[in-house]
């Protein structure tokens, strides 16, 4: 919980500089006035934000900025001027905790917190890890590479491929977790084959008379 909480600190500083470059793309002043909603809020919230005890790995690094943490507090007094040299403290801050906290730019994602369309799976999106967790990490396992099911085609018994959503590609990582023996076609267990059961057609396989194995293990036989 402690941890959490120093982290907590970390991702409002982000989310301060994130802020800061976003105004500058504004383009209406409907744009920049909620961005500047946004900021008020989470500056009144910044300086609140602490741990609670030097059981906290990373209550030294959060000591160190701490005394600047209590001058990005915006009162009533503070207008649109103010919001913004605030957001730019908080940046430079932030960097400084970057690096007090042993922190670097996650590998996977190079540091833009996106991979693949998503938010990447190492960060979660932060854009910065722990420096330690970061050389530990198996680039290998997040390069992209052939579908093993479809063999890059995106195409699966004329449908997308079921193992990359059609995409034709999948992470190493997720290859070699794709267990491709579950899209073998077997014989359906409900009508063993014949795709009609009771003169009807089978409510296993809908009359096919096959089933992917893992549909196959799937299916409840009692009813």
């Amino acid at each position: 919980m402690q941890a959490e909480l120093s982290r907590k600190a970390f991702l409002y500083l982000e989310n301060c500089a994130r802020i800061d470059e976003q105004l500058k793309l504004a383009k209406t002043p409907a744009q920049t006035k909620a961005l500047e909603n946004i900021a008020m809020k989470i500056l009144s919230e910044v300086s609140a934000v602490a741990p609670l005890s030097r059981a906290d790995p990373n209550y030294k690094a959060y000591k160190k900025i701490s005394p600047d943490l209590r001058t990005l507090t915006l009162d009533e007094n503070n207008g649109p001027a103010s919001v913004r040299l605030k957001l730019r403290k908080a940046k430079a801050m932030r960097d400084e905790y970057v690096a007090a906290l042993g922190y670097v730019s996650c590998p996977v994602c190079n540091g833009s917190g996106n991979f693949d369309g998503f938010d990447c799976p190492v960060c979660g999106g932060d854009q910065k890890i722990d420096e330690k967790i970061a050389s530990e990490i198996d680039l290998g396992q997040y390069e992209f590479v052939d579908c093993p099911l479809c063999h890059g085609t995106g195409r699966f018994r004329g449908d997308n491929c079921p193992g990359c959503g059609g995409n034709g590609q999948l992470t190493r990582g997720q290859a070699e977790d794709l267990d491709v023996d579950q899209y073998d076609l077997v014989d359906c267990p409900v009508c063993r084959g014949k795709g009609t059961l009771r003169g009807d057609n089978c409510p296993g396989c809908g009359g096919n008379g096959q089933l992917t194995r893992g549909q196959a293990e799937d299916v409840d036989l009692f009813n």
